[in-house]
């Protein structure tokens, strides 16, 4: 890769000034005074500076003073401070030079005596100045000015006298406590260890003999007295460093470099554990890997004794004098400055090398000219050009060799080299008169190449670049912008680039090969090669100043230019810039064009106006310390927090700030705790609730927020380190600015609540007025209902009594005939005419009762399992003589049998009036038609006739109650029976469909749907009907022994259906569900044995009947006996037979179907009120209770299988079994049965048929005498 540079390769060391990056921090930048007694830095980062005129805190840029105040008790003792130390709590400990000792709360800022004069005086003690310390157990040790060693218990108020106890026989250098918790005490003989918990003393007497000790004498001063991190005591005198181990209890020394002419005071260590001194006006550093380096010599800052010393967390020292303030020293930027007389080149190269360039390059002193120079980091070579003249510097020779001279033009005019390129051996020169020319490396000749002033006779050329991969030559002019040669057609072509034509330098990008980075006046230009185009960089995003006098690549391929306001690093990848100047060690921040040079050890060399500066990139680490932002302030309404809030924390400490609405303008002042370069910082803050996006304050060090409105909020402030990258550690603090009163949550409760109340006050007064108005209209239109009602009813009961009338005529006037009477028949006619009568009011009657009881809801279908059919079917032949006497022809066309659940009654009901109307409204000749289908789902059932019709538009109102149509028949109704039909198909979710017609040929059609009954939903049950066909009897087995429980499971699997179950818990479960026909349980079972699991089958009404016979080991009566009492049919011990057990079983079950059979009988045939003669006792109460809740409930129609259930306490699906196999009957046959039983039994006690019927629970007598006649074989007349 070619570079066009201004560089040469020499060495210089005799000329290198280290640079002096040191800040003086005096009473001019606000220290109360000059002498300097104490510096240390506590936890938080704030570093404390005491003195004679009291103590300061300094966050980098102000000084916060401490004084003594006579009107506060919480200020300082006194203002002449002789050492402070940091102590335990958070807090400072402070020694006056009266001896007293204060602890200084950082938090509060407030101090607090620890040692005052009254106890200096009444013990007469004058303590030593820095020989004092108190431990973390509150223990204050200190040494007296006459060589005794003390130290007060401050809790218990208790002073000793360590030396009376302990022979120190020495003069005391020092004391200091170990991370223990032990006590150390030098002296200049011998080290002492005072272990506290085992209150033993240990004496290491110092082998000075081993090495000179440069302590002795009897002047007492104080020496450095540290333990070091890996658990090492170490001191220092005048001209060594010693070194105890206490793990082996062995000694080192390591002699120091200088002598010192006082002992050395201060051993700092530093975040990583090395040690830093000060002798002799110089800074050292300790570590065990490195030992003893030099790192800085101040004498030339400080003449006397330095009175402190600290090494801060960023590895910064600072230096304290007793008469000039303090100094701070950064040892971590390595630039190193130089001065050169006349030229940065050419005093260079007569200085080094001894060359004289009035003979190398034949230029005189006098002469302008400046040396330019191309080095290419491939090979390594420099080739500098100075006059007409070019050269290559031999590295291994370390001589500069000569290249011929560049031919003279036509003019001989003096045109010295302006531009020079090389890219490994080619190389490109131009001179002052813009020829560029090309050096054969054949001949070793210049060759004329090309004239630039082709393009224009004013450029002049400033820095070229040779690109040989892409044979171009670029060049950077002053006044005529980029120029582009082509190698090959020799072709010149100018690049515009941003309207700017003053370049200055040209670089190529080692990270991105298409880039070129050109220096201008306008700032930094990136060019990309490939498609012409350029971004700047100037002050806007971010360099110190936008004219390029100096650009240097780096091996990494960063850029490092000079500027007039420092020195410049430019990341080419991130475009981060950073400013090198007077703080970072660069004596000369103004730079000169093309004082630039590139070493080829990789160091550069900037050159300004009267020095240079020299470093190594490498060594220019980025800063990588994460600085902590601390809050050094707060004003509410430009009044500062503490002065209204005396007794908050300082403000680096407050947590949450709560403030009044009126306190809404607050500003914070912050700082970053970096001390090495504080004005390069830079700031962001935010405040969260308010403000979500950082905003960017530069070096501003204040934030101030303006009518903030009422609200929880998180300020948070982050500041970057000294190379310009934000810290980790970001500052926060909560703020909360209350509401006024009046927009408090209660407040605003308060007026949400108000304004509930109000919007609910006037809703409800307007829908009082609703209401009122609704009722007026209610009880208008209720009056005017009622009158209809009234009208309704006043001609229902019109109606209706006058269908009473005519049969009670036609009951009356033949009653008084038949009195008269004699002939037989005659008398026949008239009761049949009485009878006829009568039977119609008692459907009249029934009429009105079922309408009272749907409306009522109490009207619940009986339904039974049977051929719908055939009921369908009795009720159209109780009509067949009707319609035979008006002439009117019935049909009924049905399929022979559908059998489904259905009741008879609601049926009955249904067709009765469906018939009765057609009939009514039917002539002589007219046909009725009853057809009755099925589908999936149900039943239909239609009525037809070919009576007048029904009218269209009174169709729909047809079916509604008191409902009489316009078009009546001579014959009114009454209006309920449509009406009734309705309700009776609603009540069996059925549906019932009209299609009328009056228009010829007329008639209407009654389609009635009924669709098939679940069984869950209704009374009978087809179950119920339904025989068992299970041919074999069924066995329970219980039995936990499995191969016992197989054996016997098998032997009578071919005469009875066997189920097994291990325990008496599943066993119970088995039994309520398949209800076994006999139960053979082992006794001794897990779980439940079998005498409590035969309790609790004789205890459970459902399976009580079953018997069961317990097996057992156990042969002794009284086993026996107890298995018997908890109600087992039979008892037989093991080993049994298997012969046996079947005789048991054959037996059990005999037995059994002898009870069985006599209860059927009983129901078959006996007389109900008769008491069964045989039979166990568990079955005859069986028995017993069905037949005493039927007789609670003869008369009750509703009365049915649920009802009898719920009386049992028991599901109607385990009634239903134990029923069947109890009296081989239906549950449903059973109720029927009886109620017909006792029927059979009144009907001789002189009661007519029909209070028989409804007596006995019967819907109507006409079924009634239908189920009588099934069951006796005769008609309940003929019974009579």
């Amino acid at each position: 890769m070619l570079r066009f540079l201004l560089i040469i390769a020499f060495f210089f060391t005799p000329l290198l000034i280290f640079a002096q990056n040191i800040r003086h921090l005096t009473v001019e930048d606000g220290l109360p005074q000059s002498f300097v007694s104490g510096i240390l830095q506590d936890r938080n980062g704030f570093v404390w500076i005491s003195t004679r005129n009291g103590l300061a805190r300094y966050d980098g840029h102000t000084f916060k003073i401490f004084q003594h105040d006579l009107k506060n008790k919480n200020s300082l003792s006194s203002n002449i401070i002789v050492d402070i130390k940091n102590g335990h709590h958070n807090d400072l400990l402070i020694k006056y030079a009266s001896g007293e000792i204060d602890k200084f709360d950082l938090k509060f800022e407030k101090t607090k005596s620890v040692i005052g004069l009254s106890f200096i005086r009444k013990n007469n003690l004058e303590s030593h100045r820095s020989i004092w310390l108190i431990t973390k157990d509150q223990k204050f040790w200190f040494k007296t000015t006459n060589e005794k060693l003390y130290y007060f218990d401050i809790k218990n108020n208790k002073l000793v006298n360590f030396s009376s106890s302990l022979d120190l026989g020495d003069l005391i250098y020092n004391i200091l406590e170990d991370h223990q918790g032990n006590i150390w005490i030098l002296t200049q003989k011998t080290l002492i260890k005072f272990d506290k918990k085992s209150l033993q003393v240990k004496k290491f007497p110092i082998p000075y003999s081993n090495y000179t000790s440069q302590i002795g004498g009897n002047t007492v001063v104080a020496t450095a007295f540290i333990e070091r991190k890996n658990g090492e005591i170490v001191w220092a005198d005048k001209g060594n460093m010693y070194f105890f181990n206490p793990k082996n209890n062995s000694f080192k020394t390591q002699i120091l470099p200088v002598k010192s002419p006082y002992n050395i005071k201060w051993i700092e260590t530093d975040k990583n554990g090395k040690e830093y001194f000060v002798a002799k006006n110089t800074i050292f550093s300790y570590s065990s890997q490195s030992g003893i380096q030099i790192i800085k010599d101040f004498s030339s800052l400080i003449d006397k004794k330095p009175q402190a010393f600290l090494v801060d967390y960023t590895g910064l020292f600072w230096v304290g004098d007793d008469a000039d303030g303090i100094f701070t020293i950064d040892t971590s930027l390595n630039f190193n400055s130089f001065n050169y007389k006349k030229d940065f080149i050419i005093d260079l190269l007569n200085q080094e090398y001894g060359i004289s360039t009035e003979d190398f390059f034949k230029w005189k002193s006098n002469q302008p000219g400046i040396l330019k120079a191309s080095y290419y980091f491939k090979s390594s070579k420099n080739f500098l050009a100075l006059n007409r003249t070019v050269a290559f510097f031999d590295k291994k020779l370390k001589k500069l060799k000569k290249l011929p001279e560049l031919p003279f033009n036509s003019e001989k005019k003096f045109n010295p080299i302006e531009g020079i390129s090389n890219e490994g051996e080619a190389l490109f020169v131009a001179d002052h008169s813009n020829i560029v020319y090309k050096m054969n490396t054949v001949t070793n000749k210049w060759e004329y190449f090309f004239n630039l002033n082709n393009f224009s006779e004013k450029l002049k050329v400033s820095s070229m670049y040779l690109d040989l991969k892409n044979q171009t030559l670029w060049i950077a002019t002053e006044s005529s912008g980029l120029l582009r040669l082509n190698l090959n057609n020799k072709k010149l072509q100018a690049v515009k680039i941003l309207s700017i034509s003053d370049l200055i330098s040209l670089e190529p990008d080692l990270k991105n090969k298409n880039y070129l980075w050109i220096g201008s006046t306008e700032g930094l230009i990136r060019f990309d090669k490939s498609n012409l185009t350029s971004k700047i960089f100037s002050v806007k995003e971010g360099l110190p100043d936008n004219v390029i006098y100096s650009m240097l690549s780096d091996s990494s391929g960063n850029l490092w230019m000079g500027t007039n306001k420092g020195l410049t690093f430019f990341d080419t990848k991130t475009y981060n810039s950073r400013a090198f100047t007077k703080h970072e060690g660069i004596e000369n921040i103004e730079f000169n064009r093309f004082h630039q040079l590139l070493l080829s050890d990789g160091r550069m060399a900037f050159g300004g106006a009267d020095k240079g500066v020299l470093f190594n990139p490498k060594n220019i680490k980025s800063d990588v310390f994460s600085p902590k932002t601390v809050i050094t302030g707060i004003k509410i309404n430009n009044e500062d927090f503490q002065r209204f809030q005396p007794n908050t924390p300082q403000s680096d400490y407050i947590k949450n700030l709560t403030m009044e609405y009126s306190e809404n303008t607050i500003s914070f002042s912050y700082t970053a705790l970096d001390f090495r370069q504080p004005q390069v910082i830079k700031y962001r803050y935010r405040l969260l609730g308010y403000q979500e996006d950082w905003f960017l304050a530069g070096k501003n060090r204040e934030a101030i927020f303006t009518k903030l409105p009422p609200g929880k909020y998180t300020f948070e402030v982050n500041a970057t380190n000294t190379s310009g990258k934000w810290s980790s550690q970001v500052k926060s603090l909560k703020v909360t600015i209350l509401s006024p009163w009046y927009k408090t949550w209660w407040a605003i409760l308060l007026y949400l609540l108000i304004f509930i109340a109000g919007i609910y006050f006037f809703i409800k007064l307007r829908i009082n007025q609703e209401v009122i108005k609704n009722e007026i209209k209610a009880k208008q239109k209720e009056a005017e209902e009622l009158r209809k009602l009234d009208e309704i009813k006043t001609e229902f009961f019109s109606t209706f009594a006058h269908e009473f009338r005519t049969p009670l005529s036609l009951i009356l006037a033949p009653a008084e005939q038949l009195a008269a009477a004699e002939n037989s028949r005659e008398r026949e006619q008239l009761f049949e005419t009485i009878k006829k009568n009568t039977n119609s009011l008692i459907l009249l009657t029934d009429q009105l009762v079922d309408m009272a009881k749907l409306e009522a809801g109490v009207l619940k279908p009986q339904m039974v399992w049977g051929n719908i059919v055939s009921a369908i079917s009795a009720t159209v032949h109780a009509f067949e003589e009707e319609a035979s006497a008006q002439k009117v022809f019935l049909k009924l066309d049905a399929p022979e049998s559908i059998n489904c659940l259905f009741a008879t009654y609601s049926l009955d009901r249904i067709l009765y009036n469906l018939l009765s109307n057609a009939l009514k409204f039917s002539c002589p000749g007219d046909y009725i038609l009853v057809k009755v289908s099925q589908d999936n789902m149900g039943v239909f059932i239609s009525v037809q006739d070919q009576g007048i019709g029904i009218p269209e538009e009174e169709q729909n109102q047809i079916f509604d109650k008191y409902f009489k149509g316009t078009n009546q028949n001579p014959q009114k109704g009454t209006g309920i029976g449509l009406s009734l039909v309705k309700d009776l198909v609603d009540l069996h979710h059925g549906s019932v469909h009209l299609e009328s017609s009056t228009q010829q040929p007329t008639g209407s059609t009654f389609t009635i749907y009924l669709p098939f009954t679940e069984e869950e939903n209704i009374i009978g049950d087809k179950e119920e009907s339904t025989q068992q066909t299970n041919e074999k009897l069924s066995i329970l087995i219980v039995e936990d022994h499995k191969d016992l429980a197989q054996f016997i499971s098998e032997s009578l699997s071919e005469l009875y259906h066997v189920f097994t179950a291990e325990n008496g818990r599943v066993a119970l479960e088995m039994a309520v569900e398949e209800m076994p026909d006999l139960i053979i349980s082992d006794v001794s079972m897990d779980e439940m044995n079998g005498f409590e699991f035969c309790k609790l089958v004789k205890n459970n009404i459902t399976i009580n009947h079953i018997p069961v016979i317990l097996l057992t080991a156990k042969a002794d009566k009284e086993s026996m006996m107890e298995g018997l009492s908890y109600g087992a049919n039979d008892y037989l011990t093991k080993p049994f037979s298997m012969v046996e057990l079947k005789l048991r079983i054959s037996n059990q079950l005999t037995l059994q179907a002898k009870r069985f059979e006599f209860l059927k009988n009983k129901f078959s045939k006996g007389e109900t009120s008769q008491e069964p003669e045989s039979g166990d006792e568990i079955t005859n109460e069986f028995y017993d209770r069905i037949c005493t809740i039927i007789e609670k409930n003869l008369d009750d129609k509703d009365f049915g299988v649920d009802q009898l259930a719920s009386a049992l306490s028991m599901s109607r699906t385990n009634l239903h079994r134990k029923v069947k196999a109890v009296f081989s009957n239906s549950t449903s046959e059973i109720i029927k049965i009886y109620r017909l039983k006792r029927a059979a039994e009144l009907l001789k006690k002189d009661y007519n048929i029909s209070e028989v019927a409804y007596m006995t629970g019967f819907n109507t007598p006409s079924y009634f005498s239908k189920c009588f006649k099934e069951y006796f074989g005769t008609t309940p007349t003929k019974h009579l």
